[in-house]
């Protein structure tokens, strides 16, 4: 399996070409990562809690069904 197309060369080393970024550069960088975080958090926590309700007011409902059939 040495002559695949598209190989893996264990030899070959990766070289990235990154730009140098100050330090005022990454505490931006920083605090705009922090904010989005922030912001999804929100998002998943307000999506869980509207799920989690609509969950709870299908269980009530249901209960209530269930118990009018059995006192009918």
């Amino acid at each position: 399996m040495k002559n695949r197309l598209g190989g893996f060369n264990r030899e070959e080393k990766t070289e990235y070409n990154l730009p140098k970024a100050t330090t005022k550069q990454l505490n931006q960088i920083r605090k705009r990562l922090k904010e989005e975080r922030k912001v999804r958090m929100l998002k998943v926590v307000a999506l869980t809690a509207i799920l989690f309700m609509g969950l709870v007011y299908v269980f009530l409902q249901s209960a209530k069904g269930i118990t009018e059939l059995l006192t009918y």
